[in-house]
């Protein structure tokens, strides 16, 4: 037996048939794919095949993690769609803490969307096309455990409804509870702070994409905006990870 034999994880028959199991499992993710496009399995069998021949080769392939703004996170991405709790609660991407070189703690992200729905961003794509909503105006928030995103459209033109020929954008603003610094109080006189530095603007309105693909951009933008916030007050992923509070 060589040295390489010794570091493997799987017998050599062992992995012959992994990757063969493997092979038709792929093979049914392509027949449900082509059913169905909404369906990520691919990608996901690709991560799986990859964490195998991590586990088999740990000295020849390297397990990538992508760098998070604040250095004791690094983030893990299970696959390019994730599982839906139900419609309108979103389990999104896992921030790994890493406490030591082998020992990893897992962090879900719950995205709730239950404060914009299907039916209303349906309603905000309506309310644009008949030039009924105003700069400035709220449309919806998202909640991530501690955390609260405002959701609202904003435009150059201030005298009156936004119109089709006016440039509008999608805004996001993200606040944090349970920081005290005045700023303002919720429900019970539960405090809240405004992240300065968690204001976004879209290119433009998006009332073009379907709903899930607007869930996606969105929740895209508010994981950059975690990653790389200087907001010192608190640690916007671990209150990401805190029980949902609605304040």
């Amino acid at each position: 037996m060589n040295q390489n034999q010794q570091k493997s994880f799987f017998t050599d028959d062992e992995y012959r048939i992994l990757l063969s199991a493997l092979g038709r499992e792929r093979k049914v993710c392509e027949q449900l794919e082509a059913k169905d496009d909404d369906k990520d399995l691919l990608r996901i069998m690709s991560s799986i095949e990859h964490k195998i021949k991590c586990i088999q080769y740990p000295d020849k392939i390297k397990c990538s993690q992508n760098q998070v703004g604040n250095d004791k996170y690094s983030m893990l991405e299970i696959g390019k769609k994730h599982k839906c709790i139900n419609n309108e609660m979103r389990r999104r991407t896992l921030f790994v803490k890493e406490t030591n070189k082998t020992k990893v703690t897992l962090f879900p992200i719950i995205f709730d969307w239950r404060a914009f729905t299907d039916m209303d961003y349906a309603d905000y794509k309506s309310k644009m096309e008949n030039s009924l909503l105003y700069s400035g105006d709220y449309i919806g928030c998202v909640r991530i455990g501690n955390l609260l995103i405002d959701l609202s459209v904003y435009s150059k033109q201030q005298d009156g409804p936004i119109i089709e020929i006016d440039d509008a954008h999608l805004c996001l603003q993200l606040y944090v509870g349970g920081v005290d610094t005045g700023y303002a109080y919720g429900r019970n006189s539960y405090p809240y702070d405004c992240v300065d530095d968690a204001a976004y603007k879209f290119n433009d309105a998006m009332t073009s994409e379907g709903y899930f693909e607007y869930q996606k951009k969105i929740e895209n933008k508010i994981i950059d905006i975690m990653r790389n916030s200087k907001y010192s007050k608190a640690d916007l992923v671990e209150k990401a990870t805190e029980k949902l509070h609605v304040w």
